[in-house]
């Protein structure tokens, strides 16, 4: 049985010893990264990002490009068995509406509250075979995300990679199944799909002339990274595996968020680059007519092959 309790720690809220937080809640182990007091449903995590550097598991702990804080699986050795112990207590959060309370360390300060986290839709993913380790993807829930950013980067990591950009020759990504990394966010298949889809329209743009760059946007301390750029329309293209309303809704967020940030980004009068982009989704079929009409709207232009008779991509509408 759980206890009904409210939680007494604001977000923001520095202590200096993981026991001191223990102590002030009345339970779990002050000597575990992932602890869940007993009768909790909640569960305290306890990230420490220089020690993760210094340790090796860097890859598996942090803030990713997409707003999810990675979490590295416990157990040093061997297999780590992701439906045990303490990792086993994460992974219930899932089906008893528990939340993941994250608490990061600066060794300056202390273990700092970032707030209330939860699973993302894929909870976890494999970072590696042999042996078989993995992280935890959690997802904030009323957490603050500025604080995060603040204690995963340093002032002048955030000063400096805070509305840039960055391009280089466009390089397609690889389509064999085998070469798709298996922690992807989708499908492998569905990953193979868009990189297939995506690769034949970048070939497109640059038979009609097009200059095809990889763009990479620097947002606070993160580096988000394009589908395609079409440089001589000024486009930002986000490219999706289906023209399902949930793919088509993700990608007007994507693109409209990639377009705000480069066309707001720092170096906007001195680079090379258009001053200003413009949105395009790639899908491999029309979507519904509404979806249409909702792109047409917020002038986001759609691009679908052309046929099966027929070579290359149309616009369905024009921005």
């Amino acid at each position: 049985m759980s206890i009904a309790f409210t939680w007494p720690i604001r977000t923001g809220e520095v202590f200096q010893h993981i026991r001191d937080i223990t102590t002030l809640i009345g339970g779990g182990n002050s000597q575990s990264g992932i602890t869940r007091p007993h009768g909790w449903r909640d569960v305290l995590v306890f990230s420490n990002p220089s020690a993760a550097e210094r340790n090796g598991y860097a890859d598996r702990e942090g803030l990713q490009e997409n707003g999810d804080y990675w979490y590295a699986a416990q157990g040093k050795q061997g297999d780590q068995q992701i439906d045990k112990r303490s990792n086993k207590s994460l992974l219930d959060t899932r089906n008893n509406g528990g939340a993941i309370r994250l608490f990061i360390y600066q060794v300056d300060s202390g273990y700092h509250y970032v707030g209330p986290f939860g699973l993302s839709e894929i909870p976890y993913i494999q970072t590696n075979e042999h042996p078989r380790l993995y992280a935890f993807c959690l997802t904030p829930q009323g957490a603050d995300t500025r604080l995060l950013s603040k204690l995963t980067h340093s002032d002048k990591q955030l000063n400096t990679l805070h509305n840039t950009v960055r391009c280089e020759d466009w390089k397609p990504k690889s389509t064999l199944f085998a070469e798709i990394p298996e922690h992807s966010y989708e499908s492998k298949r569905a990953q193979q799909l868009e990189h297939i889809q995506e690769q034949a329209f970048g070939e497109w743009l640059k038979q009609q002339g097009k200059s095809v760059l990889d763009l990479h946007l620097r947002v606070e301390g993160r580096e988000i990274t394009t589908d395609l750029f079409d440089s001589t329309d000024a486009e930002i293209i986000e490219a999706k595996s289906s023209n399902s309303r949930g793919h088509v809704r993700m990608a007007i967020g994507q693109v409209l968020d990639y377009v705000h940030n480069f066309n707001n980004r720092k170096t906007q009068v001195t680079d090379s680059l258009p001053p200003i982009a413009k949105p395009a989704i790639l899908l491999p079929n029309e979507p519904e007519p509404d979806l249409t009409a909702l792109c047409a709207s917020l002038k986001i232009k759609l691009y679908i092959p052309a046929g099966i008779s027929t070579e290359g991509f149309r616009e369905l509408t024009k921005s």
